[in-house]
C-alpha cells in the first residue's frame, strides 16, 4: 500500500486458520483488523489478542508474533523504520 523512507504500511488477508508463522521484526509496528476474525499471538507467553474490526494493536520491535486469519481476517499492518532498520 505504502513504502516510505519512515514508515511501510501493507494489507493482509488470512482465512481459515492460515497464520504467517511466528517471527519477529527490527521495528515497532501496528495492526488494524479492517474485517473478519483472527488472532494476534505475541510473545514467547503466546498472549492471544482478539481481532475484530476497528482493533488496534501496537507491538515493539523484537518481539516474537503470529497471526492467524479464522474468518477472512483483513488487517493493515503499519511498520515504523528507524536508523536501524533503514537501509543506507
Amino acid at each position: 500500500m505504502f513504502n516510505g523512507s519512515r514508515r511501510k504500511i501493507v494489507q493482509l488477508t488470512l482465512n481459515d486458520g492460515k497464520s504467517l508463522g511466528s517471527h519477529t521484526v527490527t521495528m515497532p509496528f501496528m495492526v488494524y483488523c479492517v474485517a473478519g476474525e483472527g488472532e494476534l499471538i505475541l510473545g514467547k507467553n503466546e498472549k492471544n489478542i482478539e481481532l475484530k474490526p476497528g482493533k488496534m494493536v501496537t507491538v515493539e520491535a523484537d518481539i516474537p508474533h503470529d497471526v492467524i486469519g479464522k474468518l477472512d481476517l483483513s488487517v493493515v499492518v503499519i511498520r515504523f523504520l528507524n536508523d536501524r532498520t533503514i537501509k543506507k
